[in-house]
């Protein structure tokens, strides 16, 4: 969750922001879930995490629910520099990433799975992460 650096209050979960417009990018999970939980007068979609991010900075809406690593990876950027993810924030909304291989193709999905665990196992997912702000 990305809010402005300024917001006055703790966020701790959703529910803390009942009553508030947020923003979610549309084709996401994230906008099917927010409207499942019946607390949000207005959820905006947003075509890209930048667009959605651009309302936050400018007071448009409270907060936006995206990926963390790509709001991260922006915010490192410096492109929103009045913009912070929410610190007490504890992740209610929990997605997977996959990668697509065709179905007859297991040699390439075994390849994948083991470089995976690997990468994951040395530490170079964590040191990847760390080095782009994730």
């Amino acid at each position: 969750m990305v809010i402005k650096t300024d917001y006055e209050g703790e966020i701790h979960s959703l529910d803390d922001l009942a009553g508030e417009t947020i923003g979610a990018q549309v084709g996401t999970t994230y906008v099917e879930q927010l409207n499942a939980m019946g607390i949000f007068p207005e959820i905006r979609n947003y075509d890209t995490l930048a667009d959605m991010m651009r309302d936050v900075s400018l007071g448009r809406i409270v907060a936006g629910v995206g990926d963390a690593p790509i709001m991260g990876y922006q915010l490192s950027q410096g492109r929103f520099p009045d913009l912070q993810l929410a610190e007490g924030y504890e992740q209610q909304m929990v997605g997977h990433i996959g990668l697509a291989v065709a179905q007859d193709n297991t040699e390439l999905l075994e390849q994948l799975n083991a470089s995976l665990a690997k990468l994951k196992e040395d530490g170079t997912v964590e040191a990847i992460f760390e080095e782009w702000g994730l």
